[in-house]
């Protein structure tokens, strides 16, 4: 650093890092946002889909889950619940490789008892409110 600041002939520290290529290739920005942008789009319809109540079902579970997200941030900290999931999104995937078997075992049970509740809440309602088309 010295040498820069002082002029001198032994050449910069950074001479190294001042010589790599920054630039962002334009197909590559383009890929990405495009992707980006998909993904916002699909996001943004389903969140519109839910709130707008297109579908009952799927508007009954997010107000659920939002009614139970109060007890949950009733109970915690956000800190804590940031630092449980960070946690969680890293520890989870290594449990359930390590336990796969017997997690689809316990599962599959209760998954299949949760769609026949749908199909059967979604047979209950008229089409109309459900947000299915009449064919």
């Amino acid at each position: 650093v010295l040498a820069a600041v002082n002029k001198t002939q032994e050449g910069h520290p950074f001479k190294q890092f001042l010589d790599i290529d920054v630039t962002l290739p334009a197909d590559k920005v383009a890929e990405i946002t495009d992707a980006l942008f998909n993904k916002l789009n699909s996001i943004l319809a389903k969140l519109k889909s839910v709130l707008l109540v297109e579908n009952v079902l799927e508007s009954i579970k997010f107000a659920v889950a939002m009614y139970a997200l109060t007890y949950i941030g009733a109970l915690m900290n956000g800190l804590t619940i940031v630092t449980l999931v960070w946690v969680g999104y890293f520890s989870l995937p290594r449990v359930y490789r390590d336990n796969q078997k017997q997690i689809d075992e316990a599962i599959n049970p209760l998954k299949s008892k949760l769609d026949d509740l749908q199909a059967k809440l979604q047979s209950a309602l008229p089409a109309s409110i459900v947000g299915k088309k009449e064919e």
